[in-house]
């Protein structure tokens, strides 16, 4: 049984924390794409990946997925399209470590 899902039956859609990662990380290729020239950085951050970014450091349940608890361990180590250095890396390690403690070998 999975203590985290409470069940033995696998998850019945998508890992919201893995759908929530891709969605920033599509949010900073918009970014990236967007933010040239003159354009207001901070204006075009609160429309491509500023709102995802503020959800992953809101996260507060385990990821629902091995492959959304390794993105979240993934994501929280890397600087280039990840969160290390911001608050949501502490809240995907925990995402992360909740999901882990709830399976068993």
């Amino acid at each position: 049984m999975n203590e985290v899902t409470n069940s033995t039956a696998a998850p019945s859609g998508p890992d919201p924390l893995l759908v929530a990662i891709r969605l920033y990380q599509r949010g900073l290729a918009d970014f990236n794409i967007q933010a040239v020239g003159d354009a207001d950085w901070n204006k075009v951050a609160d429309v491509t990946y500023g709102p995802h970014l503020s959800a992953l450091a809101e996260w507060d349940q385990p990821a629902s997925s091995f492959e959304g608890a390794v993105e979240a361990l993934r994501i929280s180590l890397t600087e280039e399209d990840g969160v290390y250095g911001c608050d949501a890396a502490d809240r995907m390690v925990k995402a992360a470590y909740d999901f882990l403690k709830g399976v068993r070998a």
